[in-house]
This record gives C-alpha cells, sequence and structure tokens, in this order.
C-alpha cells in the first residue's frame, strides 16, 4: 500500500520522527552526559570532602606542630634564657671568687709578712736569750771570780792571821 494520501502529511511525520529519534538520541545523550556529569560531580564533591578533611587534617598537624613548635619554642626560649641567667649567675661567682683570690691573696701576703715578722722576732728572742745566757754566764764566771778572789783573799787572810798568831805566840 502506497502512501499517497497526504505526501506532506508523511514528510511531517518523517520530520517528526526524525526530530523526535533526535531526541530521542538528545535526551539519551543528555542523560548520558548528566548521569555522567553528576556521577562527576558526585565525584567532585566527594573529592571535596577528602580534600576538605585532608586540609583539616593537615590544619589539625600543622596547628599541633605549631603548637608543638610553639611549646618548643618556648622551651628553647625558656633555656636560652635561663642559659643567660646561668652565664650571668656565672659571672657574679667568678667576680665574687675573684674578689675572694685577691683578699686571700691579700692575707696570704700580710700572713706572710707577718710570718718574717715572727721569723725575725724569733731570731730576735733566740738572740736576746743567748745575749741574756751569755750575760748570765759572765757574771756567774764573774761571782765565780769574786768568789774564788774572796776565797783566796780569805785564805790568805787566814794565812796571815795564821802567820801573824804563830809569830805572836
Amino acid at each position: 500500500m502506497k502512501h499517497t494520501i497526504f505526501p506532506s502529511f508523511l514528510a511531517c511525520l518523517d520530520d517528526l520522527l526524525r526530530k523526535y529519534l533526535n531526541f530521542l538520541y538528545l535526551t539519551t545523550t543528555y542523560k548520558n552526559t548528566r548521569k555522567k556529569a553528576r556521577d562527576e560531580l558526585k565525584q567532585c564533591r566527594s573529592k571535596i570532602v577528602e580534600l576538605d578533611s585532608e586540609r583539616n587534617q593537615v590544619r589539625e598537624d600543622i596547628q599541633q606542630k605549631d603548637s608543638a613548635g610553639n611549646q618548643l619554642r618556648a622551651q628553647h626560649d625558656r633555656l636560652s634564657q635561663e642559659i643567660s641567667d646561668e652565664r650571668q649567675i656565672e659571672k657574679l661567682i667568678c667576680d665574687r671568687l675573684d674578689k675572694e683570690e685577691y683578699e686571700l691573696n691579700k692575707v696570704e701576703v700580710e700572713r706572710g709578712k707577718f710570718l718574717l715578722a715572727e721569723d725575725e722576732l724569733i731570731k730576735k728572742e733566740d738572740r736576746l736569750a743567748k745575749e741574756k745566757t751569755d750575760l748570765a754566764i759572765k757574771r756567774l764566771r764573774k761571782e765565780e771570780k769574786k768568789a774564788y778572789q774572796a776565797e783566796k783573799n780569805m785564805k790568805n787572810h787566814q794565812r796571815y792571821i795564821l802567820t801573824y798568831l804563830m809569830e805572836v805566840v
């Protein structure tokens, strides 16, 4: 059967069919494209969530590291301050030690002078004691000599008296 009735209608129908098929193709294509786009959007959003989560984790890590870094910096600053304080204390101790050593040296010098003076005094005392001993020995000898002379004189006097008494008698 030949369509003779309305060739223009058939042309229109054919055109409509083509358009319908085209729209069907386009709809399918757009649906596929849209599904693909939605899948990509879903993947993209999933990636965004994943990246956001990772970014948040990195931020937390940075904050922890910053916190740890801040703690380390604070510890470093505290240790640096303690070292500075200890160096100041060390300087004060060194100054005090130098002063004490200076004072000790002054005392040692004075002690040395005292020891020299003491040695000199001991030598003088020894000389004085020797001189006293020498004088005492001289006096003793002089007294012994006087005693000997007195005894001799007494004996001579006794002899003289004996001789005189013998002559008189």
